[in-house]
């Protein structure tokens, strides 16, 4: 394939069709794709029932604080929408109870039943060995210098 410039836009790089991550966007398509691979792999080692990756995160922060599909929402920045269709996916595969609220009875608080948290666990050990893997080549001052970085790119 003949390398090709965008027109009228002199810092673009050079777009050649080889294969490899060259924008912030497609490196970090490339992390999470390691992260979901490595997460997906380790509840097939231990018997867990599959989780859609884009429940991953939701299945995490429910093993860590329980809540309505609201709060899940606001604390993964995602629509209540999104957050209870992923809260119906998990309670499927007996990752997840509802529980209406005595209260409220329009309001659900939603938990991690015995098996979500252990699925959760065996998440957190995944991510932990990808970001020993990945940030091995980091010193101390450069994996805190990474980290901060991230906090101020997400504000």
């Amino acid at each position: 394939m003949q390398p090709r410039s965008f027109a009228g836009s002199p810092d673009a790089q050079v777009v050649t069709g080889e294969r490899g991550a060259r924008t912030t966007p497609e490196r970090l398509a490339v992390v999470l794709r390691r992260y979901r691979e490595a997460m997906k792999d380790a509840l097939e080692a231990q018997d867990y029932r599959p989780i859609p990756p884009t429940a991953y995160w939701f299945t995490i922060e429910l093993a860590r604080q329980a809540g309505t599909v609201g709060d899940l929402a606001r604390r993964l920045e995602m629509t209540k929408q999104a957050a209870s269709r992923l809260a119906d996916q998990l309670a499927a595969l007996g990752y997840c109870d509802r529980e209406r609220s005595e209260t409220n009875r329009r309001q659900v608080l939603l938990s991690a039943t015995a098996e979500g948290q252990g699925a959760a666990m065996v998440l957190l050990a995944a991510i932990q060995k990808v970001d020993a893997s990945m940030l091995a080549s980091l010193d101390k001052d450069q994996r805190e210098a990474f980290h901060q970085a991230l906090g101020q790119m997400l504000g």
